[in-house]
């Protein structure tokens, strides 16, 4: 290899990389030419679409307004009231709850005043102001926690290590949360303080639940039952324990060790009954608490109010009517100019 050919191969070398940066420099070029071309049609796009409201803005605006006057007088002209009630499903009837809600939802969107009449016992007339009825679950860290301790209080260990708190969180679905609020809004404000009885007999119409609730309360009055017999049975040895302690503190003091160790045996044995004496105290606290909580299907935690409070949010139908009506003749307007433009693309 001769000296010539050392210096042809740098130079070959330079050409290779000077036409590679050369198509670098291009396709960025071309890259940020595409991108100010998008910005330059979305914006001209948009000066169109302004220059098209501006040339029908009085049609926009009156769309608008009649669309929200149609849906006013759709309404009636009637205020609108909500109030909101907390429940506590037991026994697993979340999920009936949820049915429940949209079942009464569905009788009002449908205009089915005399069956919700039935239900709740009102009046037609009060029938035919309940207006919606919505359900969600109430939701707080302090609720997550609590939910997460019973998990594991209630579960093997095992199970507890391999589900953390976060993931126990992100798992949970609107039927397992232990408190759901109930909305209703209605053009009476009067109307809510006579919904709480219908909605209650609702579930004892399900024969499942009925039958979980009457087997709930046998087991928790046999469970009561039982754990009184025992704290007297328990206090009744107690009672013979001390006696024979009172009886034993009277004889003549023997000095014998085995006495002192008979002595303190039956003064462990004396504390151990009242440790078991507290035990099933305990236990029927326990009992009361689950008796109160479970003795019916569904808790009501926080009743709704006797008279309802007015919502500041705009009505549904007018709001609904006016953008309705203002699309439509949005559209409308667009079609007539694009009939405008075509016929004078077939003039020329």
């Amino acid at each position: 290899m001769n000296a010539n050919d050392h210096q042809q191969k740098p130079k070959d070398e330079e050409v290779d990389l000077g036409g590679l940066f050369m198509l670098i420099g291009n396709g960025f070029k071309k890259l940020f030419n595409f991108i100010g071309g998008l910005f330059v049609s979305l914006f001209n796009f948009l000066i169109i679409v302004l220059l098209f409201i501006r040339h029908h803005f009085i049609v926009l605006i009156l769309s608008l307004i009649i669309g929200g006057v149609l849906g006013f007088y759709s309404e009636d002209g009637k205020k609108s009231y909500a109030a909101t009630m907390v429940i506590k499903p037991n026994l697993n009837s979340a999920r009936q709850l949820y049915n429940n809600v949209a079942y009464f939802n569905d009788l009002a969107a449908q205009k089915e005043f005399s069956t919700l009449s039935v239900i709740f016992n009102l009046s037609n007339e009060e029938a035919k102001s309940l207006a919606t009825f919505t359900i969600e679950p109430i939701i707080s860290y302090s609720l997550n926690v609590e939910a997460y301790n019973d998990f594991v209080r209630y579960s093997d260990t095992t199970t507890v290590k391999q589900v953390e708190f976060k993931d126990f969180v992100k798992n949970q679905i609107k039927y397992d949360y232990k408190f759901h609020e109930i909305k209703v809004e209605a053009n009476n404000n009067k109307v809510f303080s006579k919904l709480k009885a219908g909605l209650i007999a609702s579930f004892y119409n399900n024969d499942y639940l009925v039958s979980l609730k009457n087997a709930k309360a046998l087991n928790i009055e046999t469970d009561e039952k039982r754990t009184n017999k025992n704290l007297e049975q328990a206090d009744s040895l107690r009672q013979v324990y001390n006696k024979v302690l009172l009886l034993e503190a009277n004889k003549p003091f023997s000095g014998t060790n085995i006495d002192m160790a008979q002595g303190k045996d039956k003064r462990n044995k004396e504390l151990e009954l009242f440790n078991t004496q507290d035990l099933y105290r305990d236990k029927l606290i326990a009992i009361n608490k689950d008796k109160a909580e479970n003795q019916n299907i569904i808790n009501v935690v926080s009743d709704f109010n006797k008279l309802g409070t007015k919502t500041n949010v705009i009505y549904r139908k007018p709001g609904t009517y006016a953008f309705i009506l203002f699309g439509l003749t949005f559209l409308g307007l667009l079609l007539v100019e694009l009939n405008k433009y075509l016929k004078k693309k077939a003039l020329k």
